[in-house]
């Protein structure tokens, strides 16, 4: 299946009970189409097109983390009904599907058309029933020709650029699609031996779809895309993908109009002199409309100030947002750095106060010899109790701050650390450096090195796995971390509320170097932590090395 992905959630919280606080602080999945170009698609790898531009808009502004993946359609679509994922980046809306998922507001009609060869004899909708006709499996026109009964005769393929393909090609006798995208692939694609007939084919509010039930994250949706309005940011989204090819669709339907408008000025001119029977009446008319008229603009005014000034609220509560977010990530980076100064500090007073002075006990008590066996089998246990406590001493004051990671570089470090993992709990570690990793920081180091630390502490306590595999590297300026194991794994939505502390604070200490961590696992096919961080601009180009 193709996708692409922004983000990855450590859980998924069930649909109908996620407040809105829940909402924004956990990824939502959205998914999408693979090929609907210019709403959503795929260029070498990435999402792109309308569609995916409103969708991370509406999460920058509502401080939503998304997810998206793109798929073929008739796929996505299935996992949203059955709640696999929280919504869909764009879905038509009809009463049939509102049945099974629910909408945020329509934020644009999309009308659709048929579309035939320009040689073909159909010029109507009416003349194509019982005719072969092709769309996208699961679109709304699919739901069109199941309802209407046009024709039995119904072509399924998964993309809309197949539908157009088949049709250009001569494989089926007409198409169903919107107008928008047939001008877009005739400009894009080529396609020109393919026309639109005019058939204005039931226009459609087109919205984001949420999994049924999600009313938080509706709200939050609907929050987010009258924020864009407001703004003009969604005006310009919209100008940028759809703007030059809804001018092009628009001119059969100006033509159209035209026609009608000769009919209607013939009337007209019929109805002239009857017309100019009435411009008295119309005359005493005037003042009152003008009255009203005024009194209008003055409601327009008044309603046009408040919104300036709703808005003006609402940006600044956005900056007073952004400001606090801030300072809370700068007090989270100084509380990690008093965390690793005191436990710098008790290392130390471990290693040289409690562990001097329980090897001076060990000392003392060697030198002691006993008077008969029975206190010589005393004086052993006690040497072995001693022997026992300074081991513990010193390997917590190791845990705490191991001194190797200032006394050798990166990789002996971790090499020692997994020496003891290996000694303590028995899994194989390996691994795997690919690149100029000579170009990490040392402060880099000591984040990669907590979160190596706390994903084997992780593994040791939960995974029951045999191995772990470790691959280090820079690429594309960023230091990239790949921890794997064989374990049970989990599913990140059973996780019980509270859990993962050790997760967040990876999670924290990466984001205080602008890093990113990610969790992938399933139960049986164990677990993969991702971690990356961005080189700091001082550091040399890798080119140069």
């Amino acid at each position: 299946m193709a996708g692409i992905l922004c983000g990855l959630s450590l859980g998924m919280a069930s649909a109908s009970g996620t407040s809105p606080a829940a909402a924004a602080s956990r990824t939502i999945m959205v998914c999408g189409d693979r090929d609907y170009p210019p709403y959503e698609f795929l260029e070498q790898g990435q999402a792109q097109g309308f569609n995916i531009d409103l969708i991370r808009a509406v999460a920058r502004v509502t401080g939503l983390r998304v997810e998206i993946r793109l798929m073929p359609w008739a796929v996505a679509r299935t996992q949203l009904e059955r709640g696999e994922i929280d919504a869909l980046t764009g879905m038509y809306h009809t009463p049939e599907r509102e049945q099974r998922v629910d909408f945020s507001s329509p934020h644009t009609v999309i009308s659709h058309d048929l579309f035939v060869r320009n040689e073909s004899l159909i010029h109507s909708l009416e003349e194509a029933k019982d005719k072969e006709i092709i769309v996208q499996e699961g679109d709304i026109m699919h739901d069109y020709l199941l309802a209407s009964g046009l024709t039995h005769r119904v072509v399924l393929v998964k993309d809309a650029s197949e539908v157009v393909r088949c049709l250009s090609e001569g494989q089926c006798d007409a198409a169903l699609l919107s107008r928008i995208q047939g001008n877009y692939y005739a400009r894009k694609s080529g396609f020109h031996n393919i026309k639109p007939v005019g058939a204005e084919i039931r226009p459609q509010q087109y919205c984001i779809a949420v999994a049924k039930g999600n009313d938080a994250l509706r709200r939050k949706l609907n929050e987010g895309l009258y924020i864009l309005k407001t703004s003009g940011e969604y005006q310009r989204i919209h100008r940028r993908w759809l703007g030059e090819y809804e001018a092009e669709s628009f001119w059969p339907m100006v033509k159209k109009a035209l026609w009608g408008l000769v009919g209607v000025s013939a009337l007209l001119l019929i109805a002239l002199g009857w017309v100019w029977a009435l411009r008295r009446e119309v005359g005493r008319n005037t003042e009152a409309l003008r009255q009203a008229h005024a009194e209008m603009e003055q409601v327009v005014r008044a309603r046009t100030a408040e919104l300036a000034e709703a808005n003006a609220l609402l940006m600044r509560q956005l900056n007073e947002r952004g400001r606090l977010e801030a300072e809370i990530k700068r007090l989270a980076g100084r509380l990690l750095d008093i965390q690793e100064t005191e436990r710098k500090k008790i290392s130390a007073d471990l290693h040289d106060n409690l562990g001097q002075l329980l090897a001076l006990a060990r000392l003392e008590m060697a030198a002691v010899h006993p008077a008969d066996d029975a206190s010589c089998q005393e004086k052993e246990k006690t040497l072995e109790l001693l022997n026992t406590a300074l081991g513990f001493v010193r390997k917590l004051a190791q845990s705490l701050r191991p001194t190797y990671l200032e006394d050798m570089d990166f990789h002996c470090a971790i090499e020692t650390l997994f020496a003891d993992f290996e000694t303590g709990a028995g899994i194989k570690i390996t691994l795997n450096c690919e690149g100029p990793t000579g170009l990490i920081g040392r402060d880099h180091y000591v984040c990669l090195y907590r979160v190596i630390q706390e994903s084997l502490t992780n593994v040791v306590r939960h995974a029951s796995a045999s191995s772990v595999q470790i691959r280090l590297g820079v690429k594309n300026r960023r230091v990239q971390l790949e921890i794997q194991d064989d374990g049970k794994g989990f599913a990140p939505a059973s996780m019980p509320a509270g859990a993962g502390i050790g997760l967040v604070g990876m999670r924290e200490r990466l984001s205080q170097c602008g890093g990113e961590l990610r969790i992938l696992s399933h139960p049986g096919q164990g677990a993969t932590v991702l971690a990356t961080i961005p080189l700091a601009a001082s550091t040399p180009s890798e080119a140069s090395l």
